[in-house]
């Protein structure tokens, strides 16, 4: 039989029951039983077969360190620290590596300026510039977001070629028609 709230309330939930879920009689004593713990104590609990054994996780301690705003840090303190990794003094030359480190990683990879121009003036054109665009990410020789806009500028091109090409065939049809009208008209008045 178990007589600690604490023994029985690890028991319910290692039983898969959530703490919102333990019933009325257990959850009053289990939240006044684990607040008698310490930050980063890892309470000895009683199992059915009558073993000790820890809870898998320690209960974490939060970074003591006030922020710019004059709230409290929420963040999980580092072990064996009163601070989190963005707060603690001990931590100030990592912190500047990481901010370095990927600020150098968040650059756009670029064409070299002294590349040649890319003609495309029809689909074929269009589609060599794509495949060589797509084996260029492939390759990490360009940042993806600018294929990404070489793609979105190829599409309005192809657009614009094909507007183009209907404008002129449309052209040609009407030249035809007028044509066709003058002869039926010099057909009809018998000149």
């Amino acid at each position: 039989m178990i007589t600690d709230c604490r023994q029985e309330a690890i028991l319910n939930l290692t039983n898969g029951q959530r703490l919102d879920q333990l019933t009325a009689e257990v959850a009053g004593p289990v939240a006044v039983c684990f607040s008698q713990f310490h930050v980063g104590d890892t309470p000895p609990t009683q199992v059915a077969d009558g073993g000790i054994a820890k809870m898998k996780t320690p209960i974490s301690k939060t970074c003591s360190a006030t922020k710019t705003n004059q709230s409290n840090c929420q963040t999980t303190a580092l072990p064996g620290s009163e601070f989190c990794f963005f707060h603690d003094p001990a931590k100030a030359e990592e912190r500047r590596e990481a901010q370095a480190k990927g600020g150098r990683q968040n650059r756009m990879k670029t064409l070299d300026p002294t590349a040649p121009d890319v003609k495309v003036e029809d689909c074929r054109d269009a589609r060599a510039l794509l495949v060589l665009t797509i084996n260029q990410v492939l390759k990490g020789e360009i940042d993806p977001r600018v294929a990404n806009t070489v793609g979105f500028l190829a599409n309005i091109l192809l657009k614009a070629m094909e507007q183009n090409m209907l404008e002129t065939r449309i052209e040609q049809l009407e030249a035809l028609l007028k044509v066709q009208t003058t002869t039926f008209d010099l057909t009809l008045t018998g000149a």
